[in-house]
């Protein structure tokens, strides 16, 4: 008789991660990514109750949504789509970014310089995690 295991944060992190291009990411990047998708995996809460039947009336009438398209739109978002598409986008960032030493090397200067140069606004960087991480 097999029975079914139930998903853990772990394995909802392997299935969200299986989609982001990871192939060229050295191991401080692929732990921030681990840590990030765990983070927002936990993160997740149930979609907005939605918006009120006077908003709702207002875009159907303005001509901006039909009444079709207002239940699409609203169905999608409360399916979480758009936290999803927010989550993927975040994680594809980071994923294209180098770590401190990789930064460190390609610039030719030490981590503490990169770490200067970030503190300045000389090099972008953002937060991924715990860590700082920057754009290839």
């Amino acid at each position: 008789m097999n029975t079914v295991r139930p998903l853990t944060i772990a394995d909802a992190v392997d299935v969200t991660l299986s989609a982001i291009t990871t192939e060229d990411c050295g191991p401080e990047i692929a732990a921030a990514l681990r840590l990030v998708a765990n983070q927002l995996l936990r993160e997740a809460v149930p979609g907005d109750p939605g918006i009120s039947a006077q908003e709702r009336a207002f875009l159907i009438e303005s001509g901006e949504f039909t009444t079709e398209e207002l239940a699409e739109t609203e169905a999608s978002v409360a399916r979480g789509d758009l936290r999803e598409l927010e989550n993927r986008t975040l994680l594809k960032a980071i994923a294209a970014s180098l770590s401190e030493s990789e930064a460190a090397e390609k610039l030719g200067v030490s981590r503490d310089r990169v770490q200067e140069l970030h503190a300045a606004e000389k090099l972008f960087g953002f937060e991924a995690g715990p860590v700082t991480v920057y754009p290839r």
